[in-house]
């Protein structure tokens, strides 16, 4: 019975691997791939940007801190 299972499993696999393997294609598109690269390079800059923004919130919050204590 347990090998009837393993069986029947084996000729799923069997029988979808030819059409799954239809389905892959790897396409190489320049204008996406430049698209993707520029929209990277501005979402770096813009993280860049606030964390610049944010470790001068939290170097004032130290000194106000400092002079609090």
């Amino acid at each position: 019975m347990v090998k009837l299972r393993y069986i029947i499993a084996l000729l799923a696999v069997a029988s979808t691997t030819g059409i799954a393997s239809a389905q892959w294609r790897v396409v190489i598109d320049p204008y996406c791939i430049s698209q993707v690269a520029g929209n990277t390079a501005s979402q770096k800059a813009i993280e860049d940007q606030h964390n610049k923004r944010e470790f001068g919130i939290r170097n004032t919050i130290k000194k106000l801190n400092r002079q609090l204590e």
